[in-house]
Order: C-alpha cells, then sequence, then structure tokens
C-alpha cells in the first residue's frame, strides 16, 4: 500500500469520525448551529477522496468511471437528505417529492454496485455479457414508476392521513423485493466467482462489510437501548452510503476487481526478476536478485538495453508513475554461444553450400520458365518472325519500297510486341481486360495509318474475358490485317453490346474478296464466338459474336 494511500485513509477515517461527533453533539444539543449542513460536506468529501483514489487504482476505465457516478450518486442522496431537513422539511410537497428522489438515487446506486460484482474475477480487458444491461429495463421502470407515483399512487398511498404500512401501495414491496433481488444477486455472485478461483479469503471481507450492513440494519429495526448512540452517530443514510463504499473497497482491495496494486507481492513471488522504480528515482520494487544499479542506469535502459557485466543485460521501460526494470541473464546464453562458435566455421561452409544450392535451383527453375514462355510465344508467333525475316533479309533498294517493306515490318512488329505482352499478363491471370486487348488493335491501327490506310475504332465494351479468347480475337484481326495488307484502302472496327452478345465487327474495304473463315475459325475457341463473314462492293465484313456468359467478373 502507498503512503499516498495511506494518508487517504486515515483523513477519510479522520472525517467519518468528525461526522459522527457532530452528529453527536448535535443531540445533546452542545452546538450553536444545526450539524446536517457539516456532516453532508465531511461525507461528500469522504466520497470524492474516493472516487479519486479509485480512479488510480482500478485498471478498467470503465468500472473507474462507474465508481465516480457511485460516489455522486452517494452525494446526491445525503445532499437531497440534507436540503429536506435544513430548508424543505415545512413544504410537505418538497417532502413528498423528496421521497420520491431518494428511491431515484437508492435504485440507481444498487443497480451500479450490482454491475460492479458483475466485474469480480475478471481480467481489465474482459467484457461482462451484454445481456445483463437488460436489466436497466425494470431500474427504469420501478424509477419512472416511483417518480409518477401522484398519477396512481401504487407506490405510495397519496392520502395525508395515511400512517405506518397503509401509507405504502402495492408497488412498494415490488420496489423493495427488486433492491433485495439486486443485492442477493451481487451476493451470490461475488462469492460464486470467489469460490470458482478458490481465493476463499478474499470474499471474507465483502461478505464482511454486508454482515456488518445487516447487523446494523436489524439493531436498527430492534431499536435496542444500547445501540442508541451508534444510530445517532452513524444515521441510517451515511450508514448505507458507507457500506457502498466499503463493500467495492473491499473488492478492489483483495483485487476481485483487477486493480494496479499487489504487484510487489507477486513479484517477490514470481520468476521475472524485476523491480519498479518512482520518478524521483526511489526503488519500490527491487528484484529477487541480480546485480545493484542506479536510478541512472533504470533511466537509460529506457532507450536500449545495458550490459551489466558479461552474463546479464539491464532493460527498463516507463510506466505510470515511474519505470519497470528487469534483468536478462545472458548465462546459458554466452554458454551456448560458446559451443556454437567451435563448430561455427563447419556450419558456416555447410550453409554457404546449401544456400548455393537453394540459388542454383530458383535460377534453374527461372530460367525453365522462360524457356516454356519463350516455346509458347515462338510457337504462336513463328509465322511472323519468318514474314519479319524474309523482308528483312531482301530489303529493295528503290526508296519508295524500302520505305513500303519497313512499314510492313513494322506492322508485323507491333503485332509480336503486343501478343507477347498479352500472352504475359495473361500467363498468371488466366484473364485480359478489354482496355488491354483494345490497346493492342489500336496500335497496330496506328502503323496501319502510315501506309496510307484510313482507320476507325469505335469500342465502348469494357470488362475481363478469359485469356484465350482475348489472344485469339488480336490473332484473328492480325489474320484479316496480313490477307488484306497489299490491297487495304480502309478498315473499320466496331465492338459494342447487342442483346445478349458482344458484337466485334471489322469493316475491311478492299478490292479483293478473300474468304478467311477456315483461318480465323482455327484460332477462335471453339465454345463462346460465333464467326460470320459477309461481302458487298468493296467490302469485306467479319463479325465476331461473343457470348456475355464469358465474360469474367473484375
Amino acid at each position: 500500500m502507498y503512503r499516498k494511500e495511506i494518508t487517504t485513509y486515515i483523513f477519510s477515517i479522520l472525517l467519518i469520525a468528525a461526522a459522527a461527533a457532530v452528529q453527536l453533539a448535535e443531540a445533546r444539543d452542545a452546538l450553536p448551529f444545526t450539524g446536517k449542513t457539516l456532516v453532508f460536506f465531511l461525507y461528500a468529501l469522504v466520497f470524492l477522496l474516493w472516487a479519486k483514489n479509485m480512479e488510480n487504482r482500478v485498471l478498467r476505465a470503465d468500472v473507474a468511471r462507474r465508481f465516480k457516478l457511485i460516489s455522486l450518486l452517494l452525494i446526491g442522496y445525503l445532499a437531497t437528505r440534507t436540503v429536506k431537513y435544513e430548508i424543505l422539511i415545512v413544504s410537505s410537497t418538497a417532502v413528498h417529492w423528496i421521497r420520491y428522489i431518494y428511491y431515484f438515487f437508492i435504485l440507481t446506486t444498487v443497480h451500479l454496485v450490482f454491475f460492479t460484482s458483475l466485474y469480480v474475477g475478471k481480467s481489465e480487458r474482459e467484457a461482462i455479457d451484454r445481456r445483463w444491461y437488460l436489466f436497466w429495463i425494470p431500474t427504469a421502470s420501478l424509477i419512472l414508476l416511483i417518480l409518477t407515483n401522484d398519477l396512481h399512487g401504487l407506490v405510495f398511498v397519496p392520502y395525508a392521513h395515511a400512517s405506518g404500512f397503509k401509507q405504502y401501495g402495492p408497488a412498494y414491496l415490488l420496489v423493495n423485493g427488486y433492491i433485495l433481488l439486486l443485492a442477493a444477486l451481487t451476493l451470490i455472485i461475488t462469492s460464486k466467482r470467489s469460490l470458482a478461483q478458490k481465493r476463499l479469503r478474499s470474499i471474507a471481507a465483502p461478505v464482511g462489510v454486508l454482515a456488518l450492513c445487516f447487523i446494523y440494519t436489524m439493531y436498527y429495526i430492534a431499536d435496542a437501548p444500547s445501540f442508541h448512540y451508534v444510530k445517532i452517530a452513524f444515521q441510517s443514510a451515511e450508514f448505507n452510503s458507507l457500506t457502498v463504499i466499503l463493500f467495492i473497497e473491499s473488492l478492489v482491495f483483495t483485487r476481485l476487481i483487477a486493480s494496479n496494486r499487489g504487484y510487489d507481492t507477486f513479484l517477490s513471488l514470481s520468476s521475472l526478476n524485476m523491480g519498479m522504480m518512482d520518478l524521483k528515482g526511489n526503488m519500490v520494487v527491487k528484484p529477487n536478485k541480480g546485480p545493484e544499479v542506479s536510478a541512472d542506469a533504470v533511466m537509460r535502459a529506457e532507450s536500449r538495453a545495458i550490459a551489466v557485466d558479461e552474463n546479464t543485460l539491464l532493460e527498463s521501460s516507463p510506466i505510470h508513475g515511474g519505470s519497470c526494470f528487469w534483468f536478462v541473464d545472458l548465462t546459458d546464453f554466452n554458454r551456448l554461444k560458446a559451443q556454437l562458435l567451435s563448430v561455427n566455421e563447419e556450419m558456416l561452409n555447410e550453409n554457404e553450400l546449401l544456400m548455393a544450392n537453394n540459388k542454383l535451383r530458383e535460377e534453374m527453375a527461372k530460367v525453365e520458365e522462360q524457356k516454356e514462355i519463350r516455346a509458347a510465344i515462338n510457337e504462336h508467333l513463328k509465322p511472323q518472325f519468318a514474314q519479319l525475316k524474309t523482308i528483312m533479309a531482301a530489303l529493295p533498294e528503290e526508296k519508295g519500297a524500302y520505305e513500303d517493306a519497313l512499314k510492313g515490318a513494322c506492322l508485323l512488329n507491333v503485332y509480336i510486341k503486343r501478343f507477347s505482352n498479352l500472352f504475359l499478363l495473361a500467363r498468371n491471370k488466366k484473364s485480359l481486360t478489354l482496355s488491354e486487348v483494345r490497346l493492342a488493335f489500336d496500335e497496330s491501327l496506328d502503323y496501319l495509318r502510315l501506309k496510307g490506310v484510313i482507320t476507325s475504332d469505335t469500342w465502348t465494351v469494357e470488362g475481363v474475358v478469359d485469356a484465350a479468347l482475348g489472344l485469339s480475337l488480336y490473332a484473328a484481326f492480325q489474320i484479316i490485317l496480313e490477307a488484306h495488307l497489299h490491297f487495304l484502302s480502309a478498315l473499320f472496327i466496331h465492338f459494342k453490346e447487342d442483346d445478349e452478345d458482344l458484337l466485334l465487327s471489322i469493316y475491311v474495304e478492299t478490292e479483293e474478296k478473300i474468304s478467311l473463315k477456315r483461318e480465323i475459325l482455327e484460332v477462335l475457341p471453339p465454345k463462346g464466338v460465333a464467326f460470320t463473314e459477309e461481302f458487298e462492293e468493296m467490302l469485306c465484313i467479319r463479325r465476331f459474336s461473343i457470348s456475355k456468359a464469358v465474360m469474367i467478373d473484375a
């Protein structure tokens, strides 16, 4: 327990003792003033000190916020009671409403204490079942029932002459039964989870607090003469509020609710060999074993580990309120290191051989893959390579013929380049985007215009198609281009959606009418594409009707 906490506990006890002394003095008419206001402020200060203490001790932020809310509710409860007796006691209407407000504070506080018990035995990261929040429905309903009592009179009988049990309606028993239910559930859940974790000694404190509350209640009801001065010094409102605080305090103190206290005992029993230092450089917890270290060394170890000696490293990390440090024992590591060094050279040689062998395998695999790709591309482009070789081997001397031959070579070269590019793109994905296919068509048309051919490209279709289909469409286009190249005056491409199909139309303006159906069908896939060929005067029309079923979702 830290000095600051001990000071808080002592100060709180003195405040409570002072409040009790004021109550007794007032009962003997020994005060020149009414002491209820002073008692309220003394207890309010106790509750605020407790809430601040819990904020520093409890690990879960949501639980700490709930404790703060409980302290505010208890202050509100006592404030309402003080206002009643100090200011509004002569107003029957005010007293009437204050009785209703009492139950708002009581029900809400008991509900929050019940929720506190749900965190017993849980770690700081473990959430409670969200179905427990359904208990807010009956709690809120009963609070609303009490606050609207003037409309129905089910909780308190709205008659001024009613006294004793006659002043309570049928819903009053329901409200008190619900409070007893939440209290019983709180005790059962706390006991059950503590017993499940075999923490029998820890449960003694919270159960003792509840037992003390029960004894006080019995003596209060019996109104025993020996209890007279206790009842005056600790009136029921203050005592019940203190019971709430003590019950929660006992859960945190015994670590039934996760808190950041008790680590010194834990570390002394563990094998972690850790220590803690506060912000002033004082060693709060010392490691079980290891060399003495200075505060400066602990601070420097936060950025990097420090070698204390040959076999010990010091590491440190900042925590809230100071630093945590620990030793790393390198004895076993150094012994193993010495053993490894003796066989290090042999292992290095073996590792170098293995690495060289693995690298050779990788390089061979890459070479084989490249050979497969090259062979596949050569197989598809063999006719174009042959034509290109023929052109370059017999370039004419005459300037016009020379330029025309080079333009033809460029057309073959762009097809070889673009087909290879599409082939490589489709190798791993097994699909091609129509935008890539269009780029191939467009580049061939660009070079075709160098030969004075009029070209046009209307392409309104996008998406992804099977790789074999994309490659075959480009190959079919090249067959058409090569067949009509020498008598070609214009070439138009239209690719659009037509009903349920995609329609690629290639219009060739030429003097020769050459049927290419057999050659084109050889390169097209057997399914998914229908090919037609039409001839008009000076025009050859070839259409590829592609089923949308062959489209692939991107």
